[in-house]
């Protein structure tokens, strides 16, 4: 996502970080939990220690990368269809009220 997203960093925490200056309108908490998200799975995968997740804590990772991800892909698409839906009822309604010949 990070690479998507076009953050820079030399490592995924560095361009996790760099997200909240790329996406100012996020709250930067749900920036920072992605990286305690990443954080959390990457020590379990590479030490070898994966214990279970409880349920709380899996409901919180999903419920944190749903949120996320609505702010970076959902709520700007829905914005940008909103704009174009305006800005063609604009026009429409430019294009009506035209006297005629013009």
């Amino acid at each position: 996502m990070t690479k998507l997203q076009g953050a820079n960093g030399s490592d995924y925490d560095a361009r996790i970080k760099d997200l909240k200056r790329l996406h100012t309108n996020i709250i930067p908490e749900y920036i920072d939990a992605l990286a305690h998200i990443q954080n959390l799975t990457s020590d379990n995968l590479h030490e070898h220690s994966w214990h279970r997740w409880d349920s709380p804590t899996i409901n919180w990772l999903v419920t944190m990368l749903i949120e996320v991800l609505n702010e970076i892909y959902v709520i700007p698409a829905r914005k940008k269809e909103a704009a174009d839906n305006i800005q063609q009822l604009h026009q429409f309604i430019i294009g009506r009220d035209k006297p005629a010949g013009e």
